[in-house]
Parts: structure tokens; C-alpha cells; sequence
């Protein structure tokens, strides 16, 4: 009889550990969250604008690319950066003295160690 309820817990956390094993484990992109400059925010030439940005990850983040881009494909400012960390906050300062269009653009792409990447980017206007 002991036997019966042996063979029944074998049975039994065999199958627990069949589906445990065989789930499908979700691994979702990486999060980035631009605290300033808003999207679609106006600024005038001469203010001085604060980049942030949070990025972060169920996994380790692998590495960054930031660019600041005008409308026409010009390309102002441009960084890449090897992180591996899980939250990593982004900061950077720059001056609207120099010779800027209307509207530039301002994109992020984040890789994690997984695989997975997220790109977001934000439009920002210039008021002359």
C-alpha cells in the first residue's frame, strides 16, 4: 500500500517538474522612460536643455545609443555606451545657441543582455 502512495508523489512532483521546466520563460524589451525634455515641448534659442532619461531592464541592460537628429537627417550629437546594469539613468546638457533647425529629434535604442531592444524617440521645436 505505501507503495501505491510512493509511485503517486513520484507521479505526481514528476509532472510538477515536467511543467515547471517547459514554461516559457517572457522576456520583455527594455523600458525607457524620457523624463525632460517632454515630447513636442518648445524651446527657445539660447535655453539650455536637460536631457534625462531612465532606462531599465528585467535583465542586465547591455549598451546605449543616443542621438540628437534634425528633421533633414543632420545628426548634432551622437553617444554609445557599454552599461550592463539593470537601471541606468541617462543626463546630458546642451545649449540651443548653436545653428539648430525648427525641430530636432532626439532618439534612444537600448539592447539588453537578452537580446531584446526598445527604441524611442521624441520630437522638440525651437521658437526663434
Amino acid at each position: 500500500m505505501w507503495r501505491n502512495y510512493l509511485r503517486s508523489g513520484i507521479l505526481f512532483f514528476g509532472c510538477l517538474l515536467l511543467f515547471f521546466s517547459c514554461q516559457k520563460q517572457i522576456n520583455n524589451p527594455p523600458v525607457i522612460t524620457f523624463l525632460s525634455p517632454l515630447p513636442f515641448q518648445n524651446l527657445a534659442l539660447g535655453d539650455a536643455v536637460n536631457v534625462d532619461i531612465d532606462i531599465r531592464d528585467e535583465h542586465e541592460i547591455d549598451s546605449y545609443e543616443i542621438f540628437f537628429s534634425s528633421q533633414s537627417g543632420f545628426e548634432y550629437f551622437r553617444d554609445e555606451r557599454d552599461i550592463h546594469k539593470g537601471f541606468y539613468h541617462i543626463s546630458y546638457e546642451f545649449d540651443l545657441s548653436i545653428d539648430i533647425e525648427q525641430s530636432f529629434e532626439i532618439t534612444i535604442k537600448v539592447k539588453d543582455d537578452e537580446g531584446k531592444s526598445s527604441k524611442q524617440s521624441i520630437f522638440i521645436t525651437i521658437d526663434n
